[in-house]
């Protein structure tokens, strides 16, 4: 959602899970093409939560497995938003050839502006505790107050990177796969980031693009 403000299109369907060790997921994804230069991006504060969509997902484990996470993390949730609107996702097979779990939690603002939270399921760790955890995750990133959380941020960077104009965006948690992914854009573009923050911590990220076309 974020690049198509940008002028690039891109879909990703996953048709389906698969778990470590196993593995045997399977993902289709596709491109339109962009509109170049692209646009650069503002992305400032996440002004409060309107909704949260709700991922919970199992493979060869009973049903409750995915339905617990969600539970747990929709319980969780409507303690500390109690007005906010949730869409749930609940997707199971009791039988298959890949073992696991796991569930993404998105929170929307007002601007649309997302922020995610996740866990992986654990031999031996109750379906409530997995939902809790990314309910938890979810939550660190929106107390920061940013409209960019932690996974997307250094996903960005290339684009914000290739884009016509400055792009700033503000990041609940700089990572140190974002400080990668800046250096490696700087050698290969003739651009310069600003980096106001430090890892594992907000920050505010802006570069003047390169106009690629």
């Amino acid at each position: 959602p974020i690049l198509k403000k940008m002028g690039a299109g891109f879909d990703v369907n996953v048709s389906k899970r698969g778990y470590y060790p196993k593995g045997k997921g399977v993902s289709t994804f596709s491109s339109r093409k962009a509109k170049f230069p692209l646009k650069p991006i503002n992305l400032d504060n996440f002004k409060g939560v309107q909704e949260v969509s709700i991922f919970s997902h199992s493979s060869d484990l009973p049903k409750y497995v995915s339905t617990g996470q969600a539970s747990a993390a929709k319980t969780l949730l409507r303690q500390k938003f109690p007005d906010v609107a949730f869409n749930e996702s609940i997707d199971f097979k009791e039988q298959s050839d890949t073992i696991g779990s796991g569930i993404t939690l998105i929170a929307l603002d007002s601007n649309k502006n997302a922020l995610s939270g996740s866990a992986l399921g654990r031999k031996g760790t109750p379906a409530e505790t997995i939902g809790r955890d990314a309910a938890e995750k979810l939550c660190m990133q929106i107390a920061a107050g940013k409209a960019v959380d932690s996974f997307a941020s250094d996903q960005l960077i290339p684009f914000m990177a290739l884009a016509k104009g400055r792009s700033t965006i503000y990041c609940a948690k700089l990572s140190k796969h974002c400080v990668t992914n800046i250096a490696v854009c700087e050698k290969l573009l003739s651009v310069k980031f600003d980096v106001k923050g430090a890892v594992g911590k907000p920050a505010e990220i802006s570069v003047e693009g390169a106009a690629f076309t």
